[in-house]
């Protein structure tokens, strides 16, 4: 997940529009090094789901769609190949899909593996993960303008040591791993550093029962 080019901060290069490898390392440094700090992950994907489950009574009385969530938003929900409208039918509520309007006529046996027209597909897309805390696009911004600075040779770099490459107009070249870079888990640049240092830690969890759930997934970009 990253924001708009055109919506970030402008770092010391100036625009970061012209430089999408620069900002997509920046941003998977980020995530690695927010794991490392707190504990959590973070960022969002695209996930289609081809579900093979029926819906799962909640406490609450109502009915939901066992995905593997986070759920951030929902924008397509099939049966037999037949799109079901939002209004009125399902809502996400604190991450789940909950069905709303019953009679949806749902397959008693889904199959994740059926073409999606068939009669007992049932077929979701939506985005799964956990959006970045406030801060998030100051850190990037900041990082990204350091990257591309790491790889200008006339200019210089606040990072610790020059990349190994970078892939710019065709030609691929490998990237350090962030964690051999900051083994502290910090990077010295001011924006980022404030950002990993306010990512509330996640908090030890007892184990609960698990639930298993048919379907197959296909994550995109």
């Amino acid at each position: 997940w990253v924001p708009d080019l055109l919506d970030l901060p402008h770092g010391r290069c100036g625009s970061l529009e012209g430089h999408p490898a620069e900002v997509a390392i920046a941003e998977r440094w980020l995530w690695r090094l927010a794991q490392k700090n707190s504990g959590r992950s973070y960022g969002i994907n695209e996930v289609e789901a081809r579900v093979g489950d029926r819906p799962v009574r909640r406490p609450d009385g109502r009915h939901a769609l066992p995905l593997p969530g986070p759920i951030e938003s929902v924008s397509v929900v099939e049966v037999a190949g037949t799109a079901i409208d939002e209004a009125n039918n399902w809502v996400v509520d604190d991450g789940h899909l909950v069905l709303i309007d019953r009679t949806v006529a749902w397959p008693s046996n889904p199959d994740p593996l059926a073409d999606p027209s068939a009669a007992e597909a049932v077929r979701v897309v939506y985005r799964r993960g956990t959006p970045p805390p406030p801060g998030f696009e100051l850190a990037l911004s900041e990082l990204a303008a350091e990257i591309v600075a790491d790889t200008d040779p006339h200019d210089t770099t606040r990072l610790p040591q020059r990349l190994t490459s970078i892939t710019r107009e065709n030609v691929s070249v490998s990237v350090l791993d962030p964690l051999d870079l900051f083994a502290d888990g910090l990077t010295g640049l001011s924006q980022v550093d404030a950002w990993l240092g306010s990512l509330p830690r996640r908090q030890a969890r007892h184990r609960g029962t698990k639930t298993s759930t048919r379907l197959t997934l296909t994550t995109g970009s």
